[in-house]
């Protein structure tokens, strides 16, 4: 199976398996919405706990940095799977032979998401909540992770869906800019995933 394939909170081969969810007490929560059944709510807190503190929280970094992790990763992907560059020279491959790299597990995608993103979710939504105490809403995310074993993973693009109902550029921009700032510890293969996932924020 390709990278290509879309995760909806879990893969499609595992349609059993729950998304992460926060729960905050009495602070702001952040659900992860479910395709044709009530979101799952799984305290946070304690999701962190168990799994311990993240090790590559998402923090800004710089741009080149980032790129040459960037490059890097796709430099060793490109060995390792013997795929054409998209120019001569250029670290990436093309996006056909991109498309054919295996796809990361889904249990590694799952726990970035639990200890990377719903923590930097949370924390979008709750600076929003100071000027908009009001808002609510589902915000869909659609990211491409890249993850070489030997280096570790990062999100290779951002966007948020049209289709959110979350009225908020303030957090928007801020889901956008944190996924494209987050970095993951290795995964176990290397490989490429295409993630669309939802959240449904809501005032405690």
């Amino acid at each position: 199976m390709g990278g290509a394939t879309f995760f909806l909170l879990a893969a499609r081969s595992d349609p059993a398996a729950v998304g992460p969810s926060a729960q905050v007490g009495p602070e702001p929560s952040v659900a992860v919405a479910q395709s044709e059944r009530a979101p799952a709510r799984v305290d946070t807190q304690d999701s962190v706990r168990e799994a311990g503190a993240p090790s590559r929280r998402a923090a800004p970094r710089d741009r080149m940095a980032r790129d040459l992790e960037r490059e890097r990763i796709w430099s060793s992907l490109r060995r390792k799977h013997q795929l054409e560059p998209a120019a001569p020279g250029a670290a990436a491959p093309t996006s056909s032979a991109a498309a054919q790299l295996p796809v990361l597990d889904p249990q590694y995608i799952k726990t970035a998401i639990a200890e990377q993103l719903v923590p930097v979710a949370i924390e979008c939504y709750q600076s929003a909540l100071e000027d908009e105490p009001e808002l609510a809403g589902k915000l869909i995310t659609n990211f491409t992770i890249i993850g070489a074993e030997d280096i570790g993973g990062i999100v290779e693009d951002a966007a948020i869906s049209e289709d959110s109902t979350l009225d908020s550029a303030f957090v928007r921009e801020c889901m956008r800019e944190s996924l494209m700032a987050v970095s993951f510890e290795p995964p176990p293969d290397g490989g490429r995933v295409e993630v669309t996932y939802p959240f449904e924020f809501e005032p405690e």
